[in-house]
């Protein structure tokens, strides 16, 4: 099927927020950016499934989740993120067409907040 590459930030530490606006004191960190090969696993008239694949600090990161259409608009129904063959419940994805993040700005950015606080161990 369809693929392409995005840059994705993950989210799992206490101090960092899913920003509203592209401004800044999301406390998002450029250590938790990569670019991801995106791939479509699965499309029907009601729902996608999307896996993304990269690597962040020499770990496989595989990010997979499902997005339902409703009225037109998607919304994020689950998604699981797989850190070395271990796997944490992603809570969101959420979609900006720039965001900042520390001194750079990144055009069509996906921020995957995951909730899992035993995450924290692994990054």
């Amino acid at each position: 099927m369809e693929s392409q590459k995005q840059y994705i930030v993950l989210s799992y530490d206490k101090d960092e927020h899913i920003p509203f606006l592209l401004g800044y004191s999301h406390n998002l960190k450029e250590k938790n950016l990569a670019l991801y090969n995106s791939s479509v696993i699965f499309r029907n008239e009601s729902i996608v499934t999307i896996q993304k694949t990269g690597m962040i600090q020499d770990k496989d990161i595989s990010i997979t989740f499902t997005l339902s259409h409703v009225n037109g608009q998607e919304e994020f129904v689950s998604g699981n993120i797989s850190v070395n063959d271990k796997l944490y419940t992603i809570s969101g994805v959420y979609t900006y067409n720039g965001l900042q993040i520390e001194q750079y700005c990144y055009d069509n950015i996906m921020l995957v907040k995951i909730n899992d606080s035993a995450f924290d161990l692994l990054c």
